[in-house]
Order: structure tokens, then sequence, then C-alpha cells
């Protein structure tokens, strides 16, 4: 009976394995993103690129061989990485090309019709109105760059309604 009670105890020295996911962030010419979030969806675990776009997070996830990788930064959609499996305690995602939405200065969105700016968001910083963006845009587009072999292209879904655009680690890694 008085192992019983040591077992809480015990657990607090067991090591989950711990994994670095790495990467880098850039826009659409080429050029390094900084400041962009890279979450662990569904816990508390983020960072944000540097300067040069590069980012290393780092998590031990218990219960769990697979998880969501998100991307974020202000004016474009969420990049959400489906399905990410550790195998080892390593896992580089390669260099993400974000793209956005088209932007509209306020008084170009005024001059829309009512139906056409029902397919526009407000895009706001610190309460202030900066703009809108046009979410049909990547309507069009249904790939970008694959991240580890720019000479290839990875499809992706594009969720209006999430703004996010969700592509699988499979096909991250299938595209090489």
């Amino acid at each position: 009976m008085a192992k019983l009670y040591l077992l809480p105890y015990l657990l607090l020295f067991i090591q989950w394995p711990l994994i670095t996911v790495t990467g880098s962030v850039v826009d659409q010419e080429g050029k390094p993103l900084p400041n962009c979030e890279v979450k662990i969806a569904e816990t508390a675990v983020n960072t944000f690129t540097d300067l040069e776009g590069k980012f290393t997070i780092k998590t031990s996830l218990y219960n769990t061989k697979n998880f969501d990788v998100l991307l974020t930064t202000d004016g474009a959609p969420t990049y959400r990485i489906t399905g990410v499996k550790y195998v080892n305690d390593s896992i580089y995602l390669g260099r993400m090309e974000l793209r956005w939405n088209k932007f509209l200065e306020v008084q170009e969105y005024e001059s829309l019709s009512k139906a056409d700016k029902t397919k526009c968001r407000a895009i706001s910083h610190w309460g202030k109105l900066l703009g809108y963006q046009d979410i049909t845009e990547l309507d069009k587009s249904t790939a970008i760059p694959c991240p580890t072999d720019s000479t290839q292209m990875l499809f992706f879904n594009y969720e209006k309604g999430d703004n996010e655009i969700r592509f699988s680690y499979e096909q991250l890694i299938n595209c090489k």
C-alpha cells in the first residue's frame, strides 16, 4: 500500500521525449519573414521567427505521436501542417513560403459593391483599421513551392472560413 503513495513522485522523474522542430519562413519573393508565430496546435508551446525568418521550437509531447504545426503572421492566412509525426527527436519543415490574400486600402474597399465587400475581412492592429483582405484571392491558387525542394510543388487546401492553408506532413515529406 505504501508503494502506491510513491507512484506520483516517481512520475515526476519520467522524461517525455523532447522534439525539436526547425524551419524558416519567407515571403513570395523569398525574403525572410521575422516575427511570424510558430505554434504547436492545441498547446501553449510557441515561438517566433528571428530576423532571418528561422525558427526552432522544442516540445515534449506525451500521449501523442502526431501533432499540427501552425504558422501565422499579420495579413497572411494561417498555415496548418497536419499530422506531423515524430520518429526521432528532430523534425525539419523546410523553407515555408507564405502567401497573402490581396490587401485593399480602406478607400478601395469602400468603392466595392455590397457583394464584393462580403468577400473581404477587416485587418486591424491595436484597434486601428489598416485595410481589408480579399479572402477569395487564394481560391485561385492550389499550390506553393515545396519547402524542402523549390522545384516541386506542394498542393494545399484553402479553408476560407478559417483563413487557413492546410496540408499534411506526409505531403511535405513526399514533395522532396
